[in-house]
């Protein structure tokens, strides 16, 4: 029995606004990096 050939690679999984993974964006559709970190400020009361 011949098996095809297999990758162990991992990749980073984007999710759309509905919360569905994205697997057919690749690095060069990425998130811009200057986009990448953001300060958040939450207020509990």
């Amino acid at each position: 029995m011949r098996y095809a050939p297999r990758s162990a690679g991992v990749r980073r999984v984007h999710f759309d606004i509905d919360g569905e993974p994205r697997l057919d964006l690749y690095e060069d559709l990425d998130v811009d990096p200057r986009l990448a970190c953001f300060e958040l400020c939450v207020t509990v009361k």
